[in-house]
């Protein structure tokens, strides 16, 4: 276990459930130490795909950044505690995320907000100051997923809610193969998956928990055989939803794993599933005086521009 999660400590917030829809995997559950196939963990994830169509989830984060992690910093590690929410509705996706943030100036307030409507994804970089240096600033593309459908510290919630969706780069399940049968993480029992990918010398491994409804509990990201990213999750039982995420921590390294470029320790403070999503959600205007680059026709509109 890396130094980053030997301090992680699981501090747990009042959760507020909102629960709207329902996930029962019946006999799909698979209770731990029988027999489990590479299928039938296929065969959950889907279930839980194809039942939970929209989710949102708000979180409370204690984020650290590593020391020269950054171009020109930070001079020493900085923490910070911050807010997240995350809301997906199909392919849809919305991220925001509030709190203070390292600058080459210093620590500063600062909001991130970055949607996608299935088509456009727009990010926005909201600071309260605005100066040569710091100011607010967006972007516009087109593409075909939402910028942050591979934010490593968004996923234990979205490896767990659309493991198999090519709308959030999620797993391969035709690199997939079991990797170890009977291992076990905090004393629960796990089948260790592997999904390599040798084109670019990477390998990732999901430590999967049978007993909970195949909740992705661990997550390992090797480059070479060096440790990229790790994750490692706790998960809650809703009596309507089953397995949910609960709290987690994550971390990125640097340097063959000799130093720590960031981390996160998170809990879940508030969630819904099923819950009808206005297509509002899936959009953000730009305040006037923001900074806007149209990547859709390589130009830069007049500042506040949307369109």
């Amino acid at each position: 276990m890396s130094t980053a999660l030997s301090k992680y400590l699981l501090n747990a917030l009042p959760l507020t459930v909102l629960a709207l829809g329902t996930f029962s995997p019946g006999t799909d559950a698979i209770v731990a130490k029988e027999h489990v196939t590479l299928e039938s963990v296929i065969k959950v994830w889907r279930k839980r795909e194809e039942t939970v169509k929209s989710f949102r989830f708000e979180l409370s984060n204690e984020d650290l950044t590593g020391k020269g992690s950054l171009m020109g910093g930070p001079p020493a590690e900085t923490t910070a505690k911050l807010n997240r929410i995350l809301i997906v509705d199909g392919s849809k996706m919305r991220y925001e995320r509030t709190g203070d943030q390292w600058t080459s100036k210093g620590v500063t307030a600062f909001k991130y907000i970055a949607t996608f409507d299935g088509r456009i994804d727009k990010q926005l970089f909201l600071y309260p100051r605005a100066d040569e240096f710091v100011h607010s600033r967006a972007w516009i593309r087109s593409t075909k997923q939402h910028s942050d459908a591979r934010n490593f510290h968004l996923s234990p919630i979205i490896r767990h809610m659309r493991p198999l969706s090519s709308d959030f780069h999620c797993i391969d399940v035709d690199r997939l193969k079991i990797l170890r049968e009977d291992d076990s993480f905090r004393r629960i029992h796990c089948v260790v998956l592997e999904e390599p990918h040798p084109e670019n010398n990477r390998r990732y491994e999901y430590w999967v928990a049978p007993e909970q409804e195949m909740a992705i509990v661990r997550q390992l990201q090797y480059f070479r055989e060096v440790l990229e990213n790790e994750a490692e999750v706790t998960f809650k039982q809703d009596p309507k939803h089953g397995w949910i995420p609960d709290h987690w921590h994550t971390a990125r390294y640097g340097d063959e794993e000799k130093s720590l470029l960031d981390s996160s320790t998170a809990q879940v403070t508030e969630y819904k599933l099923n819950a009808s999503v206005p297509e509002s959600t899936f959009d953000v205007d730009f305040p006037a005086r923001t900074e806007v680059f149209d990547r859709r026709t390589a130009s830069k509109p007049a500042s506040g521009d949307t369109k």
